[in-house]
């Protein structure tokens, strides 16, 4: 008896399933596996094992982490929100990423040359992808951002404790900073980014 009550709920499972999926992709309209192969300045990139492209009413569909991240870009989900965030540099600069935390991105930085200092003002992103961190969670970071010229000198160098999470910017979402930097940045060539520190709060923000 037994295993008829479970023979007997699995085909109404399987017919309740059915039946959704029917109405679902009715309303959705016609909805298609596109398997396709994309190239980036001539560059052959294939999607993730998970990812998959899809066709929609003629439009082709591809995941945004794999089109922003291969476009120099970064992106991050903030389920509390339902909001995606993606930073990108307005130039043709790669968002900056310390490769030994590949979860924080640093772009759009934009250099205001002020008496013998260069006020700088960009934006931080960090990867919701990484479970390490929450965003009800108050957590620092402490960055160095080092310039250079076309002659890979080095021109200008700075450091900035970043608070976020908790009851600061949710990090998310695209969270703006501003810093001081010793010399002329305007006209620099490059930057690159080193994480000094992530984690708990170095100072007592009450």
């Amino acid at each position: 008896m037994n295993e008829l009550k479970k023979f007997i709920g699995g085909i109404l499972c399987g017919i309740l399933i059915s039946i959704c999926t029917a109405v679902y992709a009715e309303k959705l309209g016609e909805l298609s596996l596109f398997p396709v192969a994309f190239k980036f300045n001539d560059k052959n990139v294939s999607l993730g094992e998970h990812d998959v492209s899809l066709n929609y009413e003629g439009k082709t569909y591809v995941p945004l982490r794999f089109m922003a991240e291969n476009l120099g870009a970064a992106v991050s989900y903030d389920p509390a929100s339902s909001t995606v965030s993606v930073l990108y540099n307005e130039s043709n600069r790669p968002v900056l990423r310390d490769p030994s935390y590949p979860s924080v991105a640093i772009g759009n930085l934009k250099p205001v040359k002020d008496g013998e200092k260069t006020r700088l003002g960009g934006y931080l992103l960090f990867d919701s992808s990484d479970k390490q961190f929450q965003a009800d969670q108050v957590m620092q970071m402490r960055i160095q951002l080092t310039f250079y010229d076309w002659n890979q000198k080095q021109i200008g160098i700075t450091t900035s404790l970043i608070t976020f999470g908790g009851w600061a910017d949710n990090p998310f979402e695209v969270v703006p900073f501003n810093v001081w930097v010793e010399g002329d940045m305007p006209h620099y060539d490059h930057a690159e980014l080193t994480v000094l520190y992530l984690g708990k709060p170095l100072q007592n923000f009450h």
